[in-house]
């Protein structure tokens, strides 16, 4: 690529050719970062040499703001930014501000590039009479804006917040904590100044496209709103010539923003505004009053909400307040009065009047407080000191009504009167109705939603109060303890969230996609505020992580993140639970159909290469980023196969989840190998011998030759099946776990490429031997046949694993039998010697079935007679010292045919070592043996011999 830079630089104009843009595209995404920094780099350097050569490579530039490799994204930030300098005028400037704009929550580097670019770009100051420069600026503004629609200003905002927000008290250069520093928190003169430019000439621009572009308006009063959010001071001056578009006709698609927005910036800069006229007031307290008879529901509460700020702070006219609530109060009593007494049904009284009164009555409770004399009025001509009480009583009437659509809008404000008199949240009438709603299982999402969104409005304003508070206190920091003061207020807060919490959780197992998201979304606020020990809420984050719904899980993953990183130890001490809970909601979302059974599984195909991946791979990804924590976890979840209470269903989805984890050294899946064989090295043999134990006596008991340990033949074992098959079963059963284990090993060891020899050398005490790179390998899908059939046999005979069938066919017996060989032989396989790497690494000392030393049977058949033909392993081992050979005592079967010795001994030996099989002292006597020399080519057996 550098030389290539080379030719370029002497003739730009290489880039035109198509086999030239193939090459560099292909370079684009290279598997290195800096190969596709390097063609990024190339690319930039002389793309600004010519407009054709930005139309020609935009497209493929554009996509790399989003490489996983930050010096590649800053890089293609810093051309794009001198795209838009050289180029102002160039067609796809606001797509590329857009672009830029949504990094700005990326890492710090890439935050503060992004800020960078838009100070110069839109947030310096022009010369006074440079009106085409600030007119260019004003429309690519409204440009970015009406481009971002669609998915949200969130992030113009949070530029806007990055550029104003006030830099936090620091301490003192000692350290001293007592007495911090406060530092300058008003933004440079510069950038006030330059924002003050901009929105002079969006107002003027306002009054410009007045009745001739609604979606440039719409984006103009959008741009003004969001400076009004972040720095009212700057439209002060405007709200006169604001106000009037309150009453704006426009097309009806855009009249509701439009409204919303006009009140916000109103509500936002009347109370800053010194000496306002009376007239100015009383039009807009009209015009409000007006729309909030006539408008829809999101119109009336920007409304209110504005009416709140200047009737409260400003006026004081609180007789224009209580003549619009006796109004609409009067019909709601009214309509409860006619289903009470006039036995009216319910449905007759759903009228538009009805409608706008129930809405608007919880919004006028939301932003005025009832509770106070000057909001009441006189004992007289005022409303009754009992109205908060009156009111409930009312809503909660309808809130029980038969008539679906009347429950949800009274639901709706409920939650907008709870807001500003949150005491009636800890009545237990309300409790219960809300938690009744929130566990019941017939309730359908959307009330669920609707009463988890009163609790998140709730919160959100209970936080915004204390904020204000904060603001407006902190001159008088030194006579007030505004700590005390903002404690009363998260104490409460805290004291209602407790009350609803265990409800709120439960919705994270809800089987709709909006109940979950909106479940989160109140824990999300609930952490953010500090109102419950984050613990409590780990193991719910880790199953919503797995949600198949993209926004739900991401949430529950930043959450995940920010309490690790607080909180260190708090996610790893709640895994086990967590998984629970991820196959709780597994089995919901998996088990959509309810008539066909439905196999859990732990891993999904995502992305665009439709790669595998397991359900828990965030959990993973967070937690391994140290051994202790990632070895923590792998204990914790393989104890899981030796727990009772786990179902073999949870422990097939807990197997997925361990198959495809997204392991980057050697040492994570070695290590969780070592955990699978120091399981199964207790567990297995323990399975096996209790088997072994309830079968009934051999029948040939006298035969030297026999042994329980060594019977494979499934008729023999079949006959020998006690009358009981309790126990049998439960063993059985219980084994399948150690099979499973099995499965996932040679899984494990074909993806990874792990070969024996390196499995069995492994140390966990090793600091540095395993932290080299792993990549997976393309293999088949894990897929344990064996366990997935004894699930299914298991959901369509409705039985549980500590269940049984009160008659075994002979059939199932004989299932059993077939289920124990399996068993067994991945036993045998449990850890076998890797010849070639043993070899080569000690080849002095002598092995049990070294490659280079083998002895064999010769004439089996004619040494045992065929009715006690039965299998047998390794008996006893003689090592020549003196000799380069060792001889390997050992009888064969037709049976184990293909099955190299080497795979029997270790585990033979120490299933004898367990007491699994009784010992033989008379096994080994004459039998002819063929000695085969470590000089011989040949070391395996072959199958003429085990014939």
């Amino acid at each position: 690529m550098k030389c290539l830079a080379n030719i370029v630089e002497v003739d730009p104009f290489v880039l035109r050719r198509k086999d030239m843009q193939m090459g560099v595209n292909q370079k684009f995404l290279d598997t290195a970062i800096s190969v596709r920094e390097a063609a990024v780099d190339l690319v930039g350097k002389f793309v600004l040499s010519n407009q054709e050569l930005i139309d020609q490579y935009y497209d493929m530039l554009s996509t790399r703001i989003l490489d996983t490799g930050v010096s590649v994204r800053k890089r293609v930030i810093k051309i794009l930014r001198d795209i838009c300098i050289e180029y102002p005028d160039f067609d796809k400037i606001p797509e590329i501000c857009v672009k830029m704009i949504r990094r700005v929550n990326d890492e710090e580097g890439i935050q503060k590039l992004v800020t960078e670019v838009f100070m110069k770009m839109w947030f310096t100051p022009c010369i006074k009479n440079d009106k085409l420069g600030i007119q260019r600026k004003i429309n690519q503004i409204i440009d970015v804006v009406n481009t971002a629609h669609d998915t949200g200003t969130t992030w113009l905002e949070g530029l806007l917040m990055s550029i104003f927000k006030p830099k936090e008290n620091i301490l003192k250069p000692d350290g001293s904590v007592q007495e911090p520093i406060k530092k300058n928190t008003d933004p440079p003169a510069e950038i006030v100044l330059a924002c003050q430019q901009l929105a002079d000439g969006l107002v003027d621009r306002l009054i410009e496209l007045e009745d001739t572009d609604n979606a440039r308006m719409l984006g103009c009063i959008t741009t003004l709103h969001l400076l009004a959010k972040v720095r009212p001071q700057l439209l002060v001056r405007h709200a006169i010539t604001i106000e009037p578009y309150l009453n704006i006709k426009c097309h009806s698609g855009t009249a509701a923003k439009f409204i919303c927005a006009v009140a916000d910036i109103l509500e936002k800069v009347v109370p800053l505004v010194n000496n306002a006229s009376e007239s100015f007031l009383a039009s807009l307290e009209e015009h409000l009053m007006l729309l909030v008879v006539s408008r829809n529901q999101a119109e009336v509460t920007s409304c209110v909400s504005c009416l709140g700020a200047v009737v409260n702070k400003i006026t004081k006219n609180f007789k224009l307040i209580r003549d619009c609530f006796q109004k609409f109060y009067k019909v709601l009593d009214v309509s409860r009065n006619q289903v009470i007494q006039n036995n009216y049904s319910v449905d007759n009284i759903y009228t538009p009047s009805f409608r706008r009164s129930l809405f608007t009555i919880g919004i006028l409770m939301r932003y005025f407080d009832f509770k106070t004399p000057i909001a009441l009025g006189e004992t007289n001509a005022g409303l009754p000191a009992s109205i908060c009480d009156d009111v409930f009583e009312c809503l909660m009437f309808f809130c029980g009504c038969s008539n679906q659509e009347i429950r949800k809008q009274s639901l709706i404000s409920l939650g907008s009167f709870c807001v500003m008199n949150d005491d009636y949240l800890k009545r237990s009438e309300l409790k219960k109705f809300y938690c009744d709603l929130l566990s019941s299982t017939s309730n359908d999402a959307a009330i669920k939603i609707i009463c988890m969104r009163n609790i998140w409005i709730y919160l959100t304003e209970s936080e915004l109060f204390m904020h204000n508070k904060e603001k407006e206190w902190e001159k008088q920091s030194k006579h007030e303890d505004l700590k005390e003061m903002n404690d009363v207020s998260s104490g409460m807060a805290s004291c209602i969230i407790q009350l609803y919490l265990e409800e709120i959780l439960e919705c994270f197992l809800n089987r709709d996609d909006s109940v979950r998201l909106w479940a989160v979304k109140v824990v999300q606020i609930v952490l953010r505020q500090g109102l419950v020990h984050p613990v409590r809420m780990v193991p719910f984050l880790i199953c919503l992580s797995t949600d198949s719904k993209i926004e739900s899980a991401h949430r529950a993953d930043a959450l995940l993140k920010d309490i690790d990183k607080t909180y260190s130890g708090f996610v790893n001490m709640k895994v086990q639970y967590g998984l629970q809970l991820c196959f709780r909601l597994q089995e919901i979302l998996q088990g959509n159909n309810p008539g066909k059974l439905e196999i859990i599984r732990g891993y999904a195909k995502r992305g665009p290469d439709n790669a595998t991946t397991a359900l828990n791979d965030f959990l993973y990804t967070l937690l391994r980023t140290t051994k202790p924590q990632r070895r923590a976890l792998v204990q914790t979840v393989t104890k899981q196969f030796d727990d009772q209470k786990t179902s073999l269903q949870q422990m097939l989805y807990i197997a997925d989840n361990l198959a495809y984890f997204p392991y980057v050294v050697q040492d994570e899946p070695l290590y969780l190998i070592h955990q699978i064989d120091l399981l199964i090295s207790m567990a297995g043999t323990h399975f096996l011998a209790t088997f072994k134990e309830h079968l009934n006596p051999n029948e040939r008991e006298g035969d030297l030759l026999e042994d329980d340990d060594d019977e494979e033949d499934p008729k023999v074992l079949f006959h020998r099946l006690p009358q009981d098959m309790t126990e049998i079963k439960k063993c059985i059963t219980s084994a399948q776990a150690c099979m499973l284990l099995l499965i996932l090993k040679d899984h494990l060891k074909d993806m990874y490429g792990l070969t024996d020899g390196k499995i069995s050398r492994y140390s966990p005490s090793e600091q540095k031997l395993y932290e080299k790179a792993i990549a997976r390998r393309s293999v088949v899908d894990f897929n344990p046949k064996t366990t997935i059939d004894v699930i299914r046999k298991q959901q369509c005979q409705q039985i549980t694993i500590t269940e049984n069938a009160c008659v075994v066919t002979d059939e199932e017996k004989l299932d059993l039998v077939v289920k124990y060989l399996d068993f067994k032989q991945l036993m045998l396989k449990l850890d076998p010697e890797d010849v070639d790497s043993e070899a080569e690494e000690i080849p002095d000392k002598p092995h049990l079935n070294n490659s280079d030393t083998t002895v064999c049977l010769d004439n089996f058949a004619a040494i045992i007679p065929e009715s006690t033909n039965h299998s047998t392993n390794i008996k006893s081992i003689t090592n020549v010292s003196n000799g380069p050979s060792s001889l390997v005592f050992q009888s064969s079967k037709p049976e184990t045919r293909g099955t190299p010795t080497s795979l029997m001994s270790k585990s033979s030996l120490s299933l004898s070592k367990s007491g699994s099989h009784k010992p033989n002292q008379k096994r080994n006597k004459k039998k002819p043996l063929k000695i085969m020399s470590s000089d011989e080519d040949d070391c395996e057996l072959s199958e003429e011999d085990y014939a």
